[in-house]
């Protein structure tokens, strides 16, 4: 036995547990739309009387990670760190080791982050957000594009079955990987309760007390990565400020990857003064700041879904987004979609809106009820019973709750 597999072998034994583990690793650290799922998830699974008994698993040892916000009887932390925890998932991708054991032998795991080990055993569910990482590999670190050229196509084949966020990642795996079509499946995430118009002197003094943001503002949400496509927000505002618009831009999000250009950006601006970064905020503020804006701006490249622009309009805000990827799923006919490559034609669209009342209200108006077409119970209760299906045995459907 090579000193790897011995390794992975020597993890202990776990007291009798429910037979189904979800991998809640990524809600552990500050996050965008992946660690919003995982978190959604896992309190449906601990909170929802429907819910199968389940574990939440993660690495014990997480410098910089925060303490799992779920009941003690549902936590199975996994011995060692951050580091071991991504060693098994190259076991898996370059040696075909195993990792039942060290996630307790269960009989179903979910990998709700798009990657994850090979199981002898368990069999294995895994949710595909977005393929950026392979697709655009210059838009993320070299380390991580290395990581996950190698893990994703290996989870991807072994995987028993895959639920993506949209269809339209759904045809990218079915595209890039060999994989059986009916075990493919398109599952359109939910927006949270918290999110809806909130009236506007609620929403003024919330974000005034908690984030020192004043009106008029345009918003935009999103970790600073090149995928968000900050160059073109920051030329589009820099266009409204020209034509005396007299607010500020609220960017809301921590530093993610490869952002040395954009903080560049942002302070050679001539707008750089109407500039405010939020980096934090819950969802009750993000609720208020939604629901108080001018525009909501988000000119993304490429989405897996689209958290923010679907948050906007459940809470009431005119929106302006990308006629890309996901995002014609999410937004249908209740965003205003502009060429996200083409910065002039995005900040002539909104000087056009701030204009236009009317239009704006329009916008806004359109928003909640398309919003409405995502809602959480159902997405929850799909993800439910595919557990179930899968704890059972059952073989995948050809079959997609994609709404249409």
């Amino acid at each position: 036995m090579s000193s790897a597999a011995r390794l992975l072998d020597a993890a202990p034994e776990r007291d009798p547990a429910p037979d189904f583990t979800l991998d809640v690793h990524s809600a552990l650290f500050p996050s965008g739309g992946i660690g919003r799922y995982v978190r959604d998830l896992a309190t449906a699974l601990s909170a929802r009387p429907d819910a199968p008994p389940a574990r939440f698993v993660y690495p014990s040892r997480l410098p910089g990670g925060s303490s799992p916000p779920w009941p003690r009887r549902f936590l199975s932390p996994l011995p060692g760190g951050d580091r071991r925890w991504r060693w098994t998932m190259l076991a898996g991708s370059i040696a075909g080791l195993t990792a039942d054991r060290y996630y307790g032998r269960p009989s179903l795991v979910h990998s709700p982050a798009g990657y994850g080990p090979r199981f002898r055993h368990a069999r294995h569910l895994v949710t595909v957000h977005d393929l950026t990482v392979l697709t655009h590999p210059e838009w993320h670190s070299r380390r991580t594009a290395e990581f996950f050229a190698r893990v994703i196509p290996a989870t991807m084949r072994s995987a028993d079955r895959i639920v993506c966020d949209s269809e339209w990642t759904r045809q990218q795996v079915l595209e890039r990987f060999p994989v059986d079509p009916g075990g493919v499946e398109t599952v359109h995430l939910g927006v949270a309760r918290a999110f809806r118009p909130l009236p506007r002197r609620e929403a003024l003094a919330r974000i005034a007390s908690r984030l020192a943001v004043e009106p008029p503002y345009v918003l935009h949400v999103g970790t600073l990565e090149p995928r968000k496509n900050h160059a073109g927000l920051l030329s589009a505002f820099e266009d409204l400020r020209r034509s005396g618009y007299p607010g500020r831009l609220v960017l809301v999000g921590r530093d993610g990857w490869r952002v040395g250009p954009i903080l560049e950006r942002l302070a050679s601006s001539p707008a750089r003064a109407a500039f405010l970064r939020v980096p934090e905020a819950t969802d009750e503020d993000l609720a208020a700041l939604y629901s108080a804006c001018d525009l909501f701006v988000f000119p993304s490249l490429d989405e897996g879904f689209g958290f923010p622009a679907l948050e906007a309009m459940a809470c009431g805000a005119p929106v302006v987004t990308s006629p890309r990827s996901a995002l014609l799923e999410v937004v249908g006919e209740a965003a205003r979609r502009v060429d996200p490559d083409d910065a002039g034609a995005l900040g002539a669209t909104l000087v056009a809106l701030w204009r236009d009342e009317h239009a704006r209200a329009e916008l806004a108006a359109r928003g909640p009820a398309q919003a409405a077409r995502f809602p959480m119970d159902r997405w929850v209760s799909r993800m439910f019973a595919i557990y179930r299906e899968m704890l059972a045995g059952a073989p995948p459907r050809a079959r997609s709750t994609a709404t249409a």
